[in-house]
């Protein structure tokens, strides 16, 4: 069973009209959010006139509702509306406060060297830049913050799936203009993991994709981790699991069957690989199902 996300925090309301919930990238299950190198990540709902706390971490905010400014000693503040996202490098204040109006924000704090900082056009300065799909980047991190209090067998799946799609929410809007040799690879990456999908008995490697793909191992590994925020070996992994799980689900097959079905020699290394992915043992994830 996975562990309880006793790290997972939601703080006391500072009063009646004040929301708080978040989530830290220490527990097991939180992973995903961890090799994109957010530290920690929240929602929080504030009334007028209501300040944020100090962070040394690169600071993301991002303004679902109402207005926020950043209040500057020589300078006029900055004031940040509904659909915008207020960026903090490390040596910057962060005295961000609500307007005159409550505001419901979105905080990420990125870690010096993640996949979010090297994939992001992020500046050195304090800027605003305009995200669009707030309110779309705000649903997905509510889920993501209370999916480890459900304690279900696809929850390993679920954070992951909402930890890849805030990375390119975050990659679509932060990011620099993706290149053709860019779009070109996610193309040809698709049809290979189509391919590891429809076959995931066979022998998949990293030489073998980056064969597949006509590039080398090292450039292939650098840019899956730039694109996807996780290593090749992690594609091929997620893909085979997804068949697993399905098996796990859908058939009784003995778990040396269903290992071998998914490109693995024996029990031990599958039950690793789907513990490891999912945070469950496949044993009892079939059991949980069929309960």
């Amino acid at each position: 069973m996975p562990s309880h996300p006793s790290k997972d925090f939601h703080r006391p309301p500072l009063n009646d009209l004040t929301r708080i919930v978040g989530v830290t990238s220490d527990i097991p299950i939180m992973r995903p959010l961890r090799e994109l190198g957010v530290r920690m990540m929240g929602m929080d709902k504030r009334p007028p006139r209501q300040s944020w706390g100090e962070t040394s971490l690169y600071l993301i905010f991002i303004v679902a509702a109402g207005r926020i400014y950043y209040p500057r000693d020589k300078a006029p503040p900055i004031l940040v509306k509904r659909g915008e996202a207020l960026l903090l490098p490390e040596n910057s204040p962060k005295r961000v406060e609500t307007h005159r109006c409550s505001a419901t924000v979105l905080w990420i704090h990125l870690l010096p060297d993640g996949t979010l900082r090297k994939n992001l056009a992020l500046p050195q300065q304090v800027e605003v830049h305009p995200f669009p799909h707030s309110e779309l980047l705000r649903v997905a991190t509510e889920v993501l913050i209370r999916e480890p209090l459900q304690q279900h067998p696809d929850s390993g799946e679920a954070c992951a799936a909402l930890c890849n799609a805030i990375f390119h929410f975050l990659r679509r809007h932060l990011g620099a203009h993706e290149s053709f040799f860019d779009r070109n690879f996610r193309k040809k990456m698709a049809c290979v993991l189509d391919n590891i999908a429809a076959q995931p008995e066979q022998p998949w490697s990293v030489p073998m994709l980056a064969h597949t793909l006509n590039m080398s191992v090292g450039h292939l590994h650098r840019t899956v981790r730039r694109l996807y925020g996780q290593p090749p070996a992690c594609l091929i992994r997620s893909v085979r699991m997804a068949k697993a799980a399905e098996l796990l689900r859908t058939s009784h097959e003995k778990l040396d069957t269903i290992a071998v079905l998914v490109g693995y020699s024996n029990a031990y290394n599958f039950s690793q690989a789907f513990l490891r992915q999912t945070g469950w043992r496949p044993g009892l994830y079939r059991k949980s199902i069929h309960r």
